[in-house]
């Protein structure tokens, strides 16, 4: 029992389900519906718990919960390998609808290093503002005039 890819991990199932048999029951409707049965399972060792208590897992609630995630994750697999359904791409494309649908409204600004809210998704912005806060913008903008007003003044002086 080896494998160390989610590939690897899909013909290892596949195997599993033929040797005992399983490979009528393990369609992709069966499938879809034991991965919702799985999936309810792991979401019961949440219920109730406030935000922090479900960062904290106790060492064993770690170890059930780690289980039930992996019997999602076996499910899951089982129904893709047998759809044909490369989970890689699928993910990828599903990402990027998902950015579409609901775009980033915090950037990380490369002025001050703080994770700001960022209105810019919502409106045009130009190519020189980058990713800045507004108030790194304006203080850019400022610098930038002022360099300017210097070089100005400098070619000035030169003449």
């Amino acid at each position: 029992m080896s494998f160390n890819t989610i590939p690897e991990l899909a013909v290892f199932l596949r195997q599993f389900s033929v040797r005992r048999g399983w490979e009528d029951v393990h369609n992709p409707k069966n499938l879809a519906m034991a991965l919702s049965v799985e999936a309810v399972e792991l979401t019961e060792h949440f219920h109730w718990l406030a935000e922090r208590q479900s960062m904290e897992l106790e060492t064993g609630q770690r170890e059930t919960v780690s289980l039930e995630m992996a019997d999602v994750l076996i499910y899951l697999v089982s129904m893709a390998d047998r759809l044909d359904i490369d989970r890689l791409d699928a993910a990828r494309r599903k990402v990027v609808l998902n950015a579409e649908k609901q775009p980033c409204t915090h950037r990380w600004c490369r002025g001050c290093g703080k994770y700001v809210y960022c209105f810019f998704d919502k409106l045009p912005r130009s190519a020189e503002q980058g990713d800045y806060c507004g108030e790194c913008f304006g203080a850019n903008v400022q610098n930038r005039t002022d360099e300017e007003a210097n070089r100005a003044e400098a070619q000035n002086s030169a003449d």
